[in-house]
């Protein structure tokens, strides 16, 4: 699948923060319009989709602070960034 340009980082650190709300009843299906599950690969593409094509406002092209926002709650403790930046799951610090 091509991703339009799109970091791949930003993009999979999202999609977790994303599923992780869904998990912890933060956020609802019906407000990502797709079930984003880690075991999901369907709907997480479709969601790389509709991001692509700009149609998402969750799984934003501008880093974790709108879908924090939009999210609301505690949200904001599932948020793996520093200073808007997200960080790789493999560079994360003891």
């Amino acid at each position: 699948m091509q991703l339009a340009g799109m970091d791949t980082i930003s993009m999979g650190v999202t999609l977790a923060f994303a599923a992780e709300c869904l998990d912890k009843g933060i956020v609802k299906e019906q407000d990502l319009g797709a079930r984003v599950e880690f075991s999901s690969g369907g709907s997480i593409r479709g969601l790389i989709r509709k991001t692509a094509a700009g149609r998402d406002r969750t799984a934003s092209c501008h880093g974790l602070r709108p879908p924090c926002k939009i999210f609301g709650g505690d949200s904001y403790k599932y948020l793996y960034a520093v200073k808007g930046m997200e960080i790789a799951g493999h560079s994360a610090v003891d």
